[in-house]
């Protein structure tokens, strides 16, 4: 089944001096390219000059999120496996130092692994275990 995989890329705009020399240190450890303010104008001209650079990811890309769940549906009937649609995921269940599975409000779900693809509600789910998740577009 086809998601609209797109490779498209994406800017994280930097805007202050310190963040600029972190992200020039860190783009050549990294995936990522560090581009001067004049090299995100070529791209983008619109962009706001307050901006001192970017941060190109070039590998970044999109798909169709409705696309992606009917597959990965499909994929998970095919295996016989549950899905559990329109169940909220409560907590995670933690066991020693590793996930064990997940509280829902139908109870709970354990499996050998826990994948956690909360998007902008992981950190929710971590911050009881004092846990921290960075993320960004």
């Amino acid at each position: 089944m086809r998601v609209q995989y797109r490779k498209s890329g994406m800017l994280r705009l930097i805007y202050d001096e310190t963040a600029a020399l972190q992200q020039r240190a860190r783009a050549k450890l990294r995936r990522m390219t560090w581009l001067e303010a004049d090299a995100v104008r070529v791209l983008e001209p619109s962009i706001a000059p307050s901006v001192l650079g970017a941060v190109l990811f070039e590998e970044d890309a999109s798909v169709h999120p409705k696309l992606v769940l009917a597959a990965l549906k499909r994929a998970v009937e095919n295996r016989a496996a549950n899905l559990l649609e329109g169940t909220p995921v409560l907590s995670l269940m933690v066991d020693g130092d590793r996930v064990s599975g997940v509280e829902t409000s139908l109870g709970p779900v354990t499996g050998d692994v826990v994948i956690l693809a909360a998007g902008a509600w992981s950190q929710t789910l971590v911050q009881p275990l004092t846990w921290h998740c960075r993320l960004f577009p």
